[in-house]
């Protein structure tokens, strides 16, 4: 998830991981056969270079990490506080974002509403605001500090690895956010991918969402690894292929239970925040005629606090 052309408050923007390499100028760490590489395909040129020489990637990993740790969050409503607002305890996000800005927001929404409140956030590739404990998987926790539960510091999660086999297993945190991912995309009704167009060198991210998606054919209904009903929405940038995208995602559609929106307010999410399964049951499986939650064009983040926070009363 990635909020398109998004700006810190500072004014820094975030780059894509295909163009990190030339827009923080880490070309240079690269000996001169991968240099051009590294700009044009950064994954496979880090790539490259790690099966070289592991102790070489050092110096841009930590650039990596200086350049977004130090992003802050703008005080005004951003797509991240809408997004959080817009989901409840039992749903959650798994993001690939390095940077701190969903972090960041979930800490200023949680002192508002209480965390309890809020979906579950994972860590798939790490986040520069992120540590966690080497030895308590999954602890984690935001700055230096030590862990809760056997005081040993903190330790930055990793953030770049070899495209192809990522091995995600290898690293013992982020192994559990891709456990989490697992167990909840068995039980997903809905599954929103929001900015992610499954590249094909992430060769083994896709194999994990494949086999806990489950099959898209069957003939037993009472079947439950067989997908029948379950609905994909894709938000993506203005302008992308639509049909490019619903074929990178074909393994997860069934026939016509898929959506590709242009903007996060015409998705499930923005139209139906915090009822977002209720209202796909009633709208699609009874076939009911419903309209979006109106909510009055709230601008700032008190005004969205307040309106969500209607919704949550309701269900507590």
């Amino acid at each position: 998830m990635k909020p398109f052309g998004s700006l810190d408050a500072r004014g820094k923007r975030i780059p894509l991981l295909a163009e990190v390499a030339d827009f923080l100028d880490l070309q240079k760490y690269f000996p001169k056969d991968l240099r051009l590489i590294s700009i044009s395909d950064f994954e496979s040129a880090f790539s490259l270079l790690h099966s070289r020489d592991p102790q070489s990637c050092i110096p841009i990993e930590h650039q990596i990490h200086e350049y977004f740790s130090a992003m802050l969050l703008p005080d005004e409503l951003t797509i991240y506080d809408q997004l959080l607002l817009g989901l409840r305890r039992k749903d959650a996000i798994f993001t690939f974002n390095w940077d701190p800005l969903i972090v960041q927001s979930y800490s200023r929404i949680a002192e508002s509403v209480g965390r309890e409140h809020l979906p579950s956030i994972y860590f798939l590739h790490g986040n520069a605001a992120i540590n966690n404990c080497p030895t308590c998987v999954p602890n984690c926790g935001i700055g230096k500090r030590k862990c809760p539960v056997c005081r040993v510091p903190m330790i930055q999660t990793q953030l770049v690895y070899p495209v192809g086999k990522k091995n995600y297993q290898s690293n013992f945190f982020i192994a559990s956010q891709w456990e989490a991912l697992a167990a909840y995309v068995k039980s997903a009704s809905i599954f929103t991918i929001y900015g992610y167009s499954a590249p094909v060198s992430d060769v083994e991210a896709i194999e994990i969402f494949k086999e806990a998606w489950g099959e898209q054919v069957g003939t037993d209904w009472k079947d439950e690894t067989v997908r029948r009903f379950e609905q994909i929405e894709i938000i993506c940038r203005t302008g992308a292929d639509h049909e490019l995208l619903r074929d990178n995602w074909s393994s997860f559609i069934h026939t016509h239970h898929y959506d590709i929106y242009e903007d996060f307010a015409s998705s499930w999410i923005g139209q139906f925040p915090r009822r977002t399964v209720e209202a796909y049951i009633r709208q699609i499986l009874r076939a009911e005629w419903i309209e979006a939650i109106e909510k009055l064009g709230f601008s700032n983040f008190t005004d969205a606090i307040n309106w969500h926070g209607k919704l949550i009363a309701e269900e507590i």
